[in-house]
């Protein structure tokens, strides 16, 4: 979290990491993240993410392998 951007965008839960650093609870947030990670429990909004394909500058856009996936998930 300290090295992220923290203008990045939300994720499909809309949560912005500004909000998260803001809050000052971290250390509560990532409590609670390792204990649902020990238990092997994911809430279904971690399973939900969005792709978009960014062309690559000055490239051929009718070559699949001159698309970069960007992928935003919670």
């Amino acid at each position: 979290m300290r090295k992220t951007k923290l203008e990045s965008a939300a994720g499909p839960d809309n949560i912005k990491k500004i909000h998260l650093k803001k809050a000052g609870t971290l250390h509560i947030l990532a409590k609670l993240y390792n204990a649902l990670l020990a238990a092997e429990y994911y809430p279904n909004k971690w399973k939900i993410n969005r792709t978009t394909l960014i062309p690559k500058k000055g490239k051929d856009n009718n070559n699949v392998k001159n698309w970069r996936p960007i992928t935003i998930g919670s």
